[in-house]
């Protein structure tokens, strides 16, 4: 009798696992939710199934039985209330199949997008540990405050809604709704977004958030002290500093409305805690002055690191320095004058980082006719109007296109 050769070995454990799966309906519970959790069409799901469990284990009616029960989020086995942990008896020992083996579970959580993960983090406390740990790459988290309710959209998933409501909180999620006694709505917000940003691992390509904050509202004739801005920007903050590392972010977007006289700082709440050199671009648009607050802003790595800037709509006051080390921005300039146009032209010709810029500012602002006398040597495209600009030495050609209402630099090549 010949002796056995690995493959031999691996075909007799394939069959004997595949014997432990077809015996126990747990086992062909979860080995439906994997293929459900692959996005395939239900008939190229079974074809699989049957081609690796066996033909006939399941019949089709019963496996699109379980597909639609996962499609409406009921995850546990049928007669169940929690999806248990899973038992099988396999060379005089006893495991559960969440754990067995692990590095099969966590390809099955590295091939599922968010919401399946926020789907398996359900199944069992195996698969909750995985996801928590797992790499995930999230395209997209828009949060939008208002005085009365928080809202989060995350990539493609229905929007939640937290309303304030009838000293509660009530919790709308793709027409399921949830109320919470005696809760707020951010404080409801934060806790959901916690589950995801909780990971080590977790990698943001946008943050957006939205603040449009009216004058808070009186109760029995005073404002309560939770329900002013100031008081919103102190829990975020807090929010943010209790990860204990800075957040894998590359695009943070920041809108800021509010109607409401006290020291708010809501890019401070927020920036510090992204993590330098990860976080490429900025967006700021604001409808007050917030100068003492960029001033602080300025400082920051994360600002000295990023290379793109649009603040386009919001007014920028401070030194034009803070700007040139940026590959990209879009700035307005309230008080603006001709000579930091000609001074910033001078440092951004100089630069090897930068590509292109445009200087915004109110009609009439500037006289362009001295401006353009002052920029050095440099000839007119006929068709556009634009002044082009040569670097004798390193032949670099740069575009300067002088407008009523901004100005545009570009280095052409």
């Amino acid at each position: 009798m010949r002796a056995l050769t690995e493959i031999d070995k691996i075909n007799i454990d394939r069959q004997k696992m595949e014997n432990i799966i077809q015996n126990n309906k747990n086992a062909i519970h979860y080995c439906v939710l994997y293929e459900f959790l692959q996005k395939k069409p239900i008939g190229q799901s079974y074809k699989t199934f049957c081609n690796t469990v066996g033909k006939g284990v399941v019949d089709f009616k019963d496996f699109k039985n379980l597909f639609d029960r996962f499609a409406r989020g009921k995850f546990a086995i049928v007669g169940q209330t929690h999806a248990p942990e899973i038992e099988i008896q396999g060379s005089g020992s006893v495991r559960s199949l969440p754990t067995l083996p692990e590095e099969i579970l966590v390809k099955i959580v590295e091939k599922s997008g968010l919401k399946e993960r926020l789907t398996l983090r359900k199944v069992s406390r195996c698969f909750r540990s995985i996801v928590d740990e797992s790499k995930l790459i999230c395209e997209k988290i828009d949060i939008r405050f208002t005085d009365l309710s928080t809202e989060i959209c995350i990539e493609s998933l229905p929007m939640i809604n937290y309303q304030q409501k009838n000293g509660g909180c009530v919790i709308d999620f793709g027409g399921n709704r949830m109320i919470m006694n005696g809760e707020r709505h951010i404080e409801c917000a934060l806790r959901d977004l916690n589950t995801i940003l909780k990971n080590p691992k977790f990698e943001l390509r946008v943050l957006k958030t939205t603040f449009l904050l009216g004058i808070p509202f009186l109760f029995n004739g005073y404002i309560p002290t939770e329900w002013t801005p100031i008081y919103r920007f102190m829990e975020l903050e807090d929010f943010f500093q209790r990860f204990k590392r800075r957040l894998h972010v590359k695009s943070f977007d920041i809108q800021f409305e509010i109607h409401w006289n006290d020291d708010t700082e809501p890019i401070l709440s927020i920036l510090p805690y992204l993590k330098p050199g990860i976080l490429e671009k900025i967006r700021i648009k604001m409808d007050v002055d917030f100068s003492d607050q960029m001033k602080e802003v300025v400082k920051l790595e994360q600002w000295k690191q990023a290379i793109e800037l649009d603040m386009r709509k919001t007014h920028f006051e401070l030194s034009l320095e803070n700007l040139t080390h940026f590959k990209r921005f879009s700035v307005f300039i309230p008080k603006i004058t001709e000579e930091q146009v000609i001074s910033i032209k001078e440092t951004l010709f100089k630069s090897t980082n930068f590509e292109s810029c445009t200087l915004n500012y109110y009609e009439d602002e500037l006289d362009l006719d001295y401006i353009q006398s002052k920029v050095g040597p440099h000839i007119e495209d006929n068709n556009t109007g634009a002044l082009l600009f040569k670097d004798q030495e390193t032949k670099t050609v740069f575009e300067i296109q002088l407008g009523d209402e901004s100005i545009d630099i570009v280095r052409k090549c």
